[in-house]
């Protein structure tokens, strides 16, 4: 199941021209019943269906049949569209950024998409944990000087004196049971091993440490030989080995590596999860529906990272540090943060019956947000199903306003569970107009069901707004 997650959709990758989701996350289809016609190509699209108050939870859709069913070729590509991309709970970013270029405020374009809630000033101060390295088979860090005489950094071991390195030193981080081996290298190429169970880690220019500005660089590399570099200009670092399990279902020590940041000035200035030269309101949205999800995360401990309360990625927001304000537009961004304080201690967040909520928001819909009841099984008073027109809009989401993906008959079948494929439609959806049930037929009548969630996953295609299916003959 698709976690509740702040911006991202956590099964998808975040669009490379657009809102994470992604998830993140970060981070819905039309009715159609496929019928098919032997030796012709049939394109089926859905027709119109209730997506109002009033649209059934899971309407049942007619049956077409169109001559005689006959199987499609195992190698034919199946052209499937639809709209949207993410899960589609919460606030929509392309919608948010529709209401933005038509005039709204931040009050509005939130309370639009989080029903019944208000937009207030609210208490932020106090560290997060950011996981910044899961699973980490090897770890290095180096200090980067971004002004003269910077680059140092300062290891502190659970039970000796803490280490003072230049920025020509590189420490490099491989677990065991129940402790951290380093390895610092020197400029001059001598080395020095040390044992540690924990790893505090602080850099000059930061928080305990004095000195000219420098960035923490961190290298990770995962078991899957996933490789990831990300630079930190705030906080802290604090290093564990923790046992996790590998791919290959053996459990081994790893590290993981949590970053210590101030929700209030730190933490947002790092959220990577719209793009930064979108309108001053958009952007002053997304910072206050991100620290909304901060806040309702930062007492609840994950398991398995080394007490972390978010992830750095689309399984909570995306967080990429000083890569984030530093880039492009970054410094736009910062200010849209900045916008959003009320005091020293305090910024606007969005509230229901006093209290923040779980903020969370995709990308963009087929042309509505999905009440979290249809998603996540549980009812959430102020995560209802609302219009969301701007998704659909081209001028708005040019890229997920529509979208076809194609996969192969075989695949699909694999999918189902069947032995050809004769037709497939979409049998159930909810009140967005995302696809809940879908159905396969073979040549001989055996009949296979899937969830929307489902399809999307296996396939992965952008959303569950499916509007049609496209069956070579």
């Amino acid at each position: 199941m698709e976690q509740p997650v702040g911006v991202h959709d956590p099964s998808a990758e975040r669009p490379p021209d657009g809102p994470a989701d992604r998830r993140p996350d970060r981070p819905t289809v039309r009715h159609l019943r496929v019928g098919v016609a032997a030796a012709v190509l049939l394109t089926v699209l859905g027709g119109p269906w209730s997506t109002g108050p009033e649209a059934s939870a899971s309407p049942r859709l007619p049956v077409r049949t169109i001559g005689a069913d006959l199987p499609a070729p195992s190698n034919a590509l199946v052209t499937v569209a639809g709209a949207g991309f993410g899960h589609g709970v919460g606030m929509s970013q392309y919608g948010a950024y529709g209401m933005a270029r038509a005039g709204a405020g931040v009050a509005a374009i939130l309370t639009h998409y989080f029903t019944g809630t208000s937009v207030v000033s609210y208490p932020d101060t106090g560290d997060l944990r950011v996981n910044v390295v899961d699973r980490g088979a090897r770890v290095t860090l180096r200090g980067v000087a971004l002004a003269a005489g910077g680059g140092a950094v300062e290891l502190v071991l659970a039970d000796s004196a803490a280490t003072v390195l230049t920025a020509s030193d590189v420490v490099t981080v491989t677990p065991s049971d129940g402790a951290l081996q380093l390895a610092v290298t020197h400029g001059d190429g001598t080395a020095v091993h040390l044992t540690t169970a924990t790893l505090g880690v602080r850099w000059s220019g930061g928080r305990g440490m004095a000195g000219p500005a420098t960035v923490l660089q961190v290298g990770s590399r995962t078991p899957e030989g996933a490789g990831k570099t990300r630079r930190y200009r705030w906080g802290s670092l604090a290093l564990a080995s923790v046992r996790r399990v590998d791919p290959d279902g053996v459990t081994r020590p790893r590290v993981e590596a949590n970053a210590l940041v101030d929700l209030h000035t730190e933490y947002l200035r790092g959220v990577a999860e719209m793009p930064y030269s979108w309108t001053d309101a958009a952007l002053q949205a997304q910072a206050v529906a991100a620290r909304t999800y901060a806040l309702t995360h930062r007492t609840r401990v994950l398991s398995g990272c080394g007490g972390c309360t978010l992830w750095d990625d689309t399984r909570s927001q995306v967080y990429q540090g000083w890569d984030a304000e530093s880039g492009p537009s970054g410094g736009r961004w910062v200010q849209a943060v900045a916008a959003t304080w009320t005091s020293r201690t305090a910024s606007l967040a969005v509230l229901y019956r006093g209290a923040p909520i779980e903020a969370s928001y995709s990308s963009s819909t087929g042309g509505r947000t999905r009440d979290a009841a249809s998603v996540w099984g549980s009812d959430v008073p102020y995560l209802r199903s609302v219009d969301d027109p701007w998704s659909v809009d081209r001028t708005v989401n040019p890229r997920y306003s529509a979208w076809t993906r194609t996969v192969t008959v075989s695949r699909l079948c694999t999918v189902f569970g069947l032995a050809d494929l004769a037709t497939i439609a979409v049998t159930a959806r909810d009140a967005a107009g995302a696809a809940t049930e879908l159905e396969a037929t073979s040549s001989d009548g055996e009949i296979s069901t899937r969830s929307g969630a489902t399809l999307r996953s296996a396939l992965g295609l952008p959303s569950q707004w499916v509007t049609s299916f496209t069956v070579p003959r």
